[in-house]
């Protein structure tokens, strides 16, 4: 089974601290019919007693949004 890019690019076991990148940045659609997505957060790889989660920081809901989400890898610039 093929490993998570984000889980190669992090050290086994690595928890997330402040200041460090995201493993993931979350999107959402800007309005209910929109094509486009803005950020509304992000999330790490943590280990929780021996076993790997997902933190996940959610800074704002859009308007009309469904709850749908998309968890995307960030740009390898850092940028959005």
């Amino acid at each position: 089974m093929a490993g998570n890019p984000a889980q190669q690019r992090r050290p086994k076991g690595r928890e997330s601290e402040r200041g460090k990148s995201p493993d993931f940045v979350i999107r959402a659609r800007q309005g209910p019919n929109s094509d486009f997505f803005v950020n509304v957060g992000a999330a790490w790889y943590v280990d929780v007693k021996g076993k790997q989660a997902i933190s996940v920081k959610l800074n704002l809901l859009p308007i009309g949004s469904d709850g749908s989400f998309l968890m995307l890898p960030p740009k390898e610039d850092g940028g959005e």
